[in-house]
């Protein structure tokens, strides 16, 4: 079982659905639920949007795109754990913000994190850590020959550049306030809070204006805290 729609503007909230075929949306709002156990998690087709969810467990966590060339997905304030590929992108823009990735499993050579084809992905404030090598690889398309561009800032990825897997053509913008230290996680197994000596803490992006952070974060705690205890307050 699963969920199944091709309407457009569905919104699907605190909802649970594990050992099935995931949920299929078009148009659509995924929020407040957990993705857990399925085949493919989340099959996104036009313009969706996933906000304060558990996506872990699953063979695929999320597929993007459908050969559109316009799909767009926006993830916010998403954790993505233990499952084989963590993203597929084929012909989208993906906008990742707040997004922890951690002991997913990869496919092969294929990213354990993110695989995408001839897609435009922007992240900010995310961790990719723990994961199986390459964390991100951009696979060109054989077909029509279009490459990736990937931009990244504020975030913590396993590796640096170099965890990233590209052709000759694609695009990597590395820009402001990336790492590449342990996010020394209080728990790989659970749900990814950062201990009190992590590195990122106190290290997000200095404008969290549009970010649509929550009061809250997936664990309870005040998602801008001073972390550190240094007098900085500044989003993790």
């Amino acid at each position: 079982g699963g969920i199944f729609s091709t309407s457009s503007h569905l919104t699907i909230n605190d909802v649970t659905v594990t050992e099935g075929s995931g949920i299929y949306c078009r148009n659509s709002i995924i929020k407040n639920s957990v993705i857990e156990g399925n085949d493919y998690g989340i099959v996104c087709v036009g313009n969706n949007t996933i906000e304060n969810t558990l996506i872990t467990g699953n063979m695929i966590g999320i597929n993007c795109g459908d050969y559109n060339w316009s799909d767009t997905v926006r993830m916010t304030n998403v954790l993505i754990t233990w499952n084989g590929t963590a993203i597929e992108s084929e012909y989208a823009i993906v906008y990742l913000t707040n997004v922890t990735a951690s002991c997913n499993l990869g496919l092969e050579q294929d990213g354990s994190v993110i695989r995408c084809c001839g897609s435009n992905i922007e992240l900010n404030n995310c961790i990719f850590y723990g994961n199986t090598d390459p964390v991100i690889y951009l696979n060109v398309d054989v077909y029509y020959g279009y490459a990736n561009t990937i931009t990244i800032s504020y975030s913590d990825i396993q590796g640096g550049e170099d965890g990233i897997l590209k052709g000759d053509n694609d695009v990597v913008n590395w820009l402001e306030g990336n790492m590449h230290e342990s996010p020394l996680f209080i728990s790989w197994y659970g749900d990814c809070q950062l201990s009190a000596g992590s590195p990122c803490i106190d290290a997000g992006t200095p404008d969290t204006t549009g970010l649509k952070l929550p009061f809250y974060d997936l664990t309870g705690n005040y998602r801008m805290w001073d972390g550190d205890l240094d007098g900085d307050t500044i989003v993790d």
